[in-house]
């Protein structure tokens, strides 16, 4: 009797769906943000400059994975093609240096967002994170390429931790800056929730450190 076939699972049209949707939000809240200012005769500064950055890092990002799709991106390793391994494997981790380029970019954003509003050692502490997420997060571009097993494997988990808890401090740090400030109280509390949103970009940076040690499992079938 024939050994019954495996069914192959193909999880890339689910990927290409999820990442162009959530392009399609970034791009949509970027152009609010972006149209409200000029709308209202302010310009662009820095902050916006770097946000604009790492929105067309994202771009790249997903494009390339989209791209990736085509040659098994999405598939588990043992039902590629071998002479496709090598593409995919390009793919990845090219648009894995896009997304750590994004991801640096729009964190300098907030950052110099918060600075044109703090002043003291708030100002003093927001630069120290600017400085160190861009130093870590540089470093895991770098090392991305390396893939030297296990000190990659090790690092990616600790700039996971470190960029969660920038994302999860920087999004807490307007409640002492702008909670103080001369405004109305609506537009107080309007700004505090708009402002503290990446407290969820931690959250799912922790998220992502408990999945680590399963994805470079070739075994793993999640």
């Amino acid at each position: 009797m024939d050994a019954e076939k495996k069914d192959i699972v193909d999880y890339g049209p689910l990927l290409k769906g999820s990442i162009w949707f959530m392009t399609a939000m970034s791009t949509t809240f970027l152009g609010l943000r972006v149209f409200a200012k000029l709308s209202r005769h302010r310009p662009l500064w820095w902050d916006d400059g770097f946000l604009i950055a790492s929105w067309f890092a994202l771009v790249i990002s997903v494009s390339l994975l989209t791209e990736g799709v085509k040659y098994g991106i999405g598939l588990h390793y043992e039902d590629m093609i071998l002479e496709n391994m090598q593409k995919t494997a390009k793919f990845s981790y090219a648009a894995g240096f896009a997304t750590i380029l994004g991801t640096s970019w729009s964190k300098t954003s907030f950052g110099i967002t918060l600075l044109r509003i703090s002043n003291g050692w708030v100002k003093l502490f927001v630069w120290f994170i600017i400085i160190s997420l861009n130093l870590v997060l540089s470093a895991s571009a770098i090392i991305l390429f390396v893939q030297c097993r296990p000190i990659q494997r090790l690092f990616t988990q600790m700039v996971d931790v470190y960029s969660g808890v920038g994302d999860i401090v920087l999004a807490l740090l307007p409640w002492k800056i702008v909670w103080n400030a001369t405004i109305f109280r609506r537009e107080k509390i309007g700004a505090l929730i708009a402002m503290s949103m990446g407290v969820f970009s931690g959250i799912m940076s922790f998220v992502k450190i408990s999945s680590l040690s399963n994805i470079t499992d070739i075994s793993y079938d999640g």
